[in-house]
C-alpha cells in the first residue's frame, strides 16, 4: 500500500474545521423539522356540482375524432402464463401523431367472446419509466383475479405513465389537467375493444385503483360504454369532481380504507355519484389505502358486483 505524502501538519490544515466565534441566530431555526402544511379536505357541504356551462366546456376539451383510423396492431403475444394469454396491442391516439400501447390479458378458463374490464392504475404509474412490457406494473394483485375468474383485462399505458413518459415525480399526485390525455387514451381503448370479435363490447367494466379511482367520475360522466365500475381508494380529491360524479349514472362500487381519514373523503364522493342508491355501494375496511389484509373479502365483493351488472362469465 502506498504511504500518504506530505507532512502531518499540512494534512491537518487540509482537514481543519471552522468554529464560529458567536452563536448563529439562524442555526436553531435551520435545525428544526420542516413543518408541512396539512392537506385541507374538501368541504363537500359547501360545494355544488358545476353547471351546464362548465359541463359544455369539459365536453369540448374531451371531444375527439372517433372516426379517426385506429390502425390497430397486435405487436406480439405471450402464451407462457398459466391463467391467461397476453397480447401487446397498439393503436392511434386521439391526439397528435402518437400511438397508445395497451396490454390485453385473455383468460384461458372461459371461451370467447369475453367480458372485459379496463384497468387504470395508481399514481405510481407516473413515477416509473417502464412497465417492462406490461410484466411489472406493480399492481397485478389488484386485477389478476378478474382474468382467472374468466374476464379479460385491458391495461392501457396512459400518456405520462411508464414507457409513455413516466418518471414525472409528482409531488401531491396528478391534477385534473393531467387527465385529459389519459381519458382520451381510455376512450380510444374502448374504440379498439369494439373492433375485437372475441370481446363483448356490450359488457365492459372499469376498475380504478387510487389515481384510477379518482379518475373514475371523469371517465364515467363522459363514457356510456362502461356498464359497471369499481373504485379502489377513490376520494373527493378536488371539488370539481362533484360535477362529474353527479353526471355518472352507471352502477358504481367504492371500496375504501378507514385509516388515514380516507373514509371521510370517500363518503361525500359516494353520495355525489349520480347512480340510483340501489345501484351504488360503499364498502369500508379497517386497513390503509393499500387495502391490504382484506384481499379475499374485496375480491369476493368485486366479482359479485361484476356478475350482477355484467352478467356471470360463461
Amino acid at each position: 500500500m502506498a504511504r500518504p505524502t506530505g507532512s502531518s501538519s499540512a494534512r491537518l490544515q487540509a482537514s481543519r474545521c471552522v468554529k464560529p466565534l458567536a452563536p448563529d441566530p439562524l442555526a436553531a431555526q435551520l435545525e428544526r423539522p420542516i413543518v408541512r402544511k396539512a392537506e385541507q379536505p374538501v368541504d363537500s357541504t359547501q360545494q355544488k356540482p358545476f353547471g351546464e356551462d362548465a359541463w359544455q366546456t369539459w365536453q369540448g376539451l374531451l371531444a375527439y375524432e372517433k372516426e379517426r383510423a385506429l390502425e390497430a396492431r397486435v405487436e406480439w403475444t405471450d402464451d407462457s402464463f398459466p391463467s391467461w394469454r397476453m397480447e401487446k396491442v397498439t393503436f392511434t391516439a386521439a391526439y397528435a401523431d402518437e400511438r397508445v400501447t395497451a396490454y390485453l390479458f385473455l383468460p384461458r378458463s372461459v371461451a370467447p367472446p369475453w367480458q372485459v374490464v379496463v384497468f387504470w392504475p395508481g399514481a405510481y404509474a407516473g413515477l416509473s419509466s417502464s412497465s417492462q412490457d406490461g410484466r411489472n406494473t406493480l399492481d397485478t394483485s389488484y386485477w389478476s383475479y378478474l382474468v382467472r375468474d374468466g374476464r379479460a383485462v385491458l391495461y392501457p399505458i396512459l400518456k405520462g405513465t411508464f414507457e409513455r413518459g413516466g418518471n414525472l415525480k409528482w409531488d401531491m399526485g396528478p391534477s385534473m389537467d393531467h387527465c385529459i390525455f389519459e381519458l382520451k387514451d381510455v376512450f380510444r381503448s374502448l374504440d379498439y375493444l369494439e373492433t375485437r370479435p372475441d370481446i363483448r363490447a356490450d359488457r365492459i367494466g372499469y376498475l380504478g385503483f387510487s389515481w384510477g379511482a379518482i379518475a373514475g367520475p371523469f371517465l364515467g360522466a363522459f363514457e356510456q360504454r362502461i356498464k359497471a365500475a369499481i373504485l379502489l381508494g377513490g376520494v373527493l380529491y378536488e371539488a370539481q369532481i362533484l360535477g362529474f360524479a353527479a353526471r355518472w349514472k352507471a352502477p358504481v362500487q367504492m371500496v375504501n380504507a378507514r385509516m388515514g381519514g380516507e373514509e371521510d373523503r370517500a363518503t361525500p364522493l359516494f353520495r355525489a355519484v349520480g347512480a340510483p342508491p340501489e345501484h351504488k355501494r360503499l364498502l369500508i375496511f379497517d386497513t390503509d389505502h393499500s387495502l391490504a389484509g382484506f384481499e379475499k373479502e374485496i375480491i369476493k365483493a368485486n366479482l359479485e358486483w361484476l356478475d350482477r351488472y355484467l352478467g356471470p362469465v360463461k
